[in-house]
């Protein structure tokens, strides 16, 4: 048949495509931001649906039932690592969600200490919004000041998101030992548009280097971060943002990279 072209103006990116049963609406998650969400489209008139995830955070892997009836989709917070979940399909949403797993149970069950974890924007030296994941001290107090470790993703398309993080750089082992960290989704990230991942074609550097010390300035001026503790790690092109941070100031007392 005829293709047809939708969505020319949807500026996310597409995940793995969903039939509804009655063949009318097409699903798909994405990344938005620091958190992921459901969006359909109606094939008849194209009208894009937001359907904003159930629970904030990151979600994805999301299939519909055979009857089209249930919403199956994996789940993970920063202190709740990934369940799959069920929620009822409703026309204006979701009905009432239902754990289906219990990963690492012992985590939600004993007295594990967490840092708080939140989104935060910042304001670059172009003018322009900057989004990323902040992980506080456990017992944090407001008025003190507390060592930063800035983690740098890689890609640079990929991005920091609301979820449970238990790899390198596993933000709430540094928040037990008394560091933040900030996660900067820095120009050359996903889930912002194609302009924000793509700023830095031909300016790889620099851009995304300012994105980064503008929020660090920013947790600086709000009185969070000491900034004589500091520290940058980062993996694949956050490597190369650490390596670029080593040769263009003097402000981090220690640096390391992972390829």
């Amino acid at each position: 048949g005829e293709p047809i072209i939708m969505l020319d103006d949807f500026d996310l990116a597409f995940g793995q495509p969903m039939w509804a049963r009655d063949g009318r609406t097409i699903y798909w998650s994405t990344g938005q931001g620091t958190v992921t969400n459901l969006f359909g489209a109606d094939l008849d008139s194209g009208e894009l649906t937001i359907r904003r995830a159930p629970m904030r955070g990151a979600n994805g892997q999301w299939q519909l039932s055979h009857d089209g009836n249930f919403w199956v989709f994996s789940h993970s917070d920063p202190a709740r690592p990934g369940n799959l979940w069920a929620a009822p399909r409703e026309d204006d949403g979701f009905g009432p969600v239902v754990k289906l797993t219990d990963a690492n149970p012992w985590v939600e069950e004993e007295d594990v200490q967490f840092g708080r974890v939140e989104s935060i924007r910042w304001t670059n030296s172009d003018g322009g919004t900057i989004e990323g994941v902040l992980t506080y001290p456990v017992e944090f107090q407001e008025g003190t000041r507390y060592p930063l470790i800035v983690a740098i993703h890689g890609g640079p398309a990929s991005a920091d998101v609301l979820r449970f993080r238990g790899g390198y750089s596993s933000a709430q082992v540094y928040a037990g030992a008394g560091y933040a960290t900030l996660k900067p989704n820095y120009r050359g990230s996903r889930n912002y548009g194609n302009a924000h991942r793509t700023d830095i074609v031909g300016d790889y550097f620099t851009l995304g280097y300012d994105d980064i010390m503008t929020g660090v300035d920013y947790l600086i001026a709000e009185g969070i971060v000491d900034e004589d503790q500091m520290g940058v790690l980062g993996w694949s092109a956050g490597g190369h943002w650490s390596n670029w941070i080593l040769t263009h100031t003097d402000r981090f007392k220690a640096l390391t990279r992972f390829d």
